[in-house]
């Protein structure tokens, strides 16, 4: 079983020449066409709004097939990183009859240790809330220090904790070495096009060493495979973005790539 760790379902995304590619039928269709059983939709921040309707939308019409994880306080919203964080999470879990967990990006990571923070991450873990996290790897080491003090919580680092950028010449395995330290910390492998200097360089053989380190470091349970797609579409197919990691990681073992492919969140997230 293969499950998409890393998708996104949208109505509309102004200003985006992907405006009209990020509809559930077309996701599903993809995702048939690759045999992929499920996936998470992860709601987009784009200037005018978010995909947090769609995604749980898309949800409660293919429960089967779909995880949404909406949004919250995310960067480039008013609330971002204000007061009363943890009870916004509270009405949008029972606004929606109960979700899965959430999504948050961000750049400023003092934040998860404050006041609002500790409150945010422990109603969080009441609700047994799996958080999709985007962080950059300056962020990594704060994310450590609150996953040790929330254990309940399993932390899903999107697009390889983002361990180099486009202007860096080496990946940041300082940064790496901190997070791994914290059992609950998962890395999505996914979103090649953001890190690589060339987004179209399929198979992305320079970025390889970051999912060898992640690889090392944690081992095969704590990684999951992740698309990004429709987002990933003007520089990858779905095909070049799945077999980036099933073709060209030869130092996995097949049976360790069926955990990071699918196995993994299908014991995280029980189908319904």
């Amino acid at each position: 079983m293969i499950i998409d760790a890393h998708t996104h379902v949208f109505a509309d995304w102004p200003g985006s020449p992907l405006a009209h590619h990020g509809s559930s039928a077309r996701l599903l269709r993809t995702m048939d066409e690759h045999g992929v059983a499920r996936a998470l939709a992860v709601s987009l921040i784009f200037k005018g709004g978010d995909s947090n309707a769609a995604s749980i939308q898309a949800e409660h019409e293919h429960p089967s097939r779909f995880v949404a994880f909406p949004q919250l306080d995310s960067m480039g919203t008013p609330t971002y990183h204000t007061a009363g964080a943890a009870a916004r999470l509270a009405t949008l879990h029972a606004a929606h009859g109960g979700i899965r967990g959430f999504t948050h990006y961000c750049r400023d990571y003092d934040w998860f240790t404050s006041d609002d923070g500790l409150r945010l991450f422990a109603k969080a873990a009441e609700l047994n809330h799996i958080v999709s996290l985007a962080v950059f790897a300056p962020g990594l080491p704060k994310l450590k220090e609150i996953a040790l003090r929330f254990p309940a919580i399993t932390f899903l680092v999107h697009h390889l904790g983002r361990l180099q950028e486009k202007t860096q010449s080496a990946p940041d395995l300082a940064a790496l070495r901190l997070a791994t330290v914290a059992p609950n910390v998962w890395f999505k492998i996914s979103g090649f096009h953001h890190l690589a200097a060339d987004p179209r360089a399929y198979p992305h053989g320079a970025l390889q060493p970051i999912v060898r380190a992640l690889y090392d470091a944690v081992g095969p349970r704590r990684l999951v495979w992740g698309s990004d797609s429709p987002v990933v579409e003007p520089h990858l197919t779905y095909r070049q973005a799945l077999d980036i990691f099933r073709e060209h990681t030869p130092y996995i073992p097949a049976a360790e790539k069926s955990l990071i492919l699918g196995a993994n969140l299908a014991r995280l997230l029980p189908s319904p």
